[in-house]
């Protein structure tokens, strides 16, 4: 790498104006040593970009000391680096900085934020120092040097406590400037305001500073706040109170820090303010320094995360009434007969959806089994299906033949719901332990599947009626088969046996096959166990296992 021209310049005259001795002393090897000394100063950041911007090095205290690795520094692009990268905007004006010292080929120096590994964020004082090759045409950047000096303490010195300011820093122009540099350079809306007093008493207050970033809720900026008195710019101001508070903080010193501050005002023009902010104030001088943030869409996102949050508990708590309501049954005992049920929604955040199964036992040996299927899923199917199943429930009690049924419980419906009824199929068996018969009737679902003692299997299909609650005056037709003892039926909602990549039939005999490969387990247990090895998991299912026992274990 060649040295810059304009250093070699300055060193070879410094040795020459020097006297011998002192000329004699200072050579390349201490001015070497000199720079090495400067490269791992411990309080300032030092590092080395190429022509493209790319971190060649840095020292420890820029690189180990902020808590970053080598390797995820070097070879990567200044603005890129975890410095300023979690800040995009902040990525964005380094980028532009270094293009202007390039561009210009003069040093340049800016404060602003940067990061730690950590996350931790801080205020630097930033160099950028072009090296230049000679040239014909005054040469190219080969290089940029950057340095780095954190002045958070300095700002924090500053912008929180007054006794953290010398009156000399404060009539320093440079320090001002300096000062005043940090704050524009910050994110949060800064306002620095002295007191306006009668008598000794605060009135009002004067802004005197507004940092770049600062608009208030009316969209003005900061040259339209500064020299403006508060309680004119905010007519609401001293009514909510805050005026109150702001002298409270100039009058103590205590600082004062609030969060989600909620705040309404109408301006002269009719403007509207309305919106919530955090707020830091702290004294300054006769006055106060202020750090401001908009915090209103945050607040209404919490709002409505709330307000889902209890719309999720109410309705929640709606579906387990619901379902304690449809399936937390005492199961029959029915001489003869072993029952076993399963139910598995398709959605686990929604319980409880359109599918229900039942079996009411009517004490002279005969259970009615029944099994259907709303369309829909949640709250609302899930409460048609209670009003549905307690109609099929009343009915069979009444009147026991699976048609009739279906029949009147068709009339019920279309009486209560009309033609807003959703999609509702059925099939309602009776099964009769003592004389081994099991009448079924269809409306619209699925056939129940009969597996016998040989290890053959049956589905028990019949044209079925229409789903009930779509046809007025409908019939269904009946149906029945003889069941041996150790044979079973199984009935089942669509969910357990269809998918949208196979065909219908496909399914069903995956259905012959696993009721036949769990014919071993006990009703309970089968139910379950269909469900696990048959499922799609595309819809709500509801199953219904019943066996009938051998004559000498009735």
């Amino acid at each position: 790498m060649q040295r810059y021209e304009g250093f070699e310049r300055w060193h070879a005259t410094s040795a020459t104006e020097r006297s011998g001795r002192i000329a004699a002393r200072v050579g390349r090897d201490l001015t070497a040593q000199w720079l090495d000394a400067l490269y791992d100063s411990p309080v300032l950041f030092s590092g080395l970009l190429d022509a493209h911007g790319v971190v060649v090095d840095g020292n420890h205290l820029s690189i180990e000391g902020c808590g970053f690795e080598r390797a995820e520094i070097l070879g990567t692009p200044f603005w890129d680096c975890g410095w300023w990268s979690p800040d995009p905007e902040l990525a964005e004006r380094v980028r532009g900085w270094w293009q202007t010292a390039v561009a210009t080929r003069r040093s340049l120096s800016s404060v602003s934020r940067y990061y730690r590994a950590g996350g931790q964020s801080g205020m630097v004082e930033l160099g950028l120092v072009p090296i230049v090759d000679s040239g014909p045409d005054g040469g190219s950047v080969r290089y940029v040097v950057a340095t780095g000096l954190d002045i958070s303490e300095l700002l924090a010195a500053q912008a929180d406590r007054e006794d953290r300011m010398t009156a000399d820093a404060m009539s320093s122009r440079a320090a001002e400037q300096r000062f005043r540099a940090g704050l524009d350079a910050m994110i949060d809306n800064v306002t620095i305001a002295h007191a306006v007093r009668q008598d000794g008493a605060i009135v009002d207050f004067e802004i005197d500073f507004a940092n770049q970033s600062s608009a208030d809720g009316a969209g003005r900026s900061a040259a339209e706040l500064v020299g403006r008195r508060v309680c004119e710019l905010y007519p609401s101001w001293r009514s909510t109170g805050l005026f109150d508070l702001f002298a409270g903080v100039v009058e103590t010193g205590v600082p004062f820090v609030g969060e989600r501050l909620g705040y309404q005002d109408t301006l002269p023009d009719g403007t509207v303010i309305s919106g919530h902010w955090d707020i830091q104030v702290s004294r300054l001088d006769d006055g106060y320094i202020a750090a401001s943030r908009d915090v209103t869409e945050i607040v209404r996102i919490e709002a409505a995360a709330r307000a889902a949050a209890l719309s999720s508990a109410r309705e929640r708590f709606a579906i387990d009434l619901l379902q304690e309501a449809a399936l937390n049954l005492d199961h029959p005992d029915v001489d003869g007969v072993d029952l076993g049920f399963h139910y598995q929604p398709a959605e686990r955040d929604l319980p409880l959806g359109g599918d229900w199964y039942d079996a009411v036992a009517l004490g002279d040996g005969r259970v009615v089994l029944i099994i259907a299927d709303v369309a829909g899923h949640g709250p609302p199917a899930a409460a048609l299906m209670v009003q549905l199943r307690n109609i099929l429930r009343a009915v069979a009690v009444e009147h026991p033949e699976p048609d009739e049924v279906l029949r009147r419980a068709n009339t019920i419906i279309l009486a209560l719901h009309g033609q807003t009824t959703p999609l509702t199929t059925c099939c309602v068996g009776v099964l009769c332990g003592a004389t081994g018969t099991f009448d079924w009737a269809l409306a619209g679902h699925l056939p129940p599947l009969l597996c016998r003692a040989d290890g053959t299997t049956t589905f028990l299909e019949l044209p079925p009626g229409p789903p009930l609650g779509t046809v007025a005056d409908a019939s269904y037709r009946p149906d029945r088969v003889a069941i041996a003892p150790g044979e079973r039926i199984v009935l089942y909602t669509d969910g357990l046996v269809e998918t949208r990549t196979t065909p219908i039939d496909t399914d069903l005999a995956r259905l012959a096959a696993g009721a036949l490969a769990s014919r071993h387990l006990a009703p309970g247990d089968a139910a379950p166990w269909l469900a696990a090895n048959i499922c799609s998991g595309e819809d709500d299912t509801a199953i219904i296992v019943v066996d009938l026992r051998d004559r000498q274990d009735a």
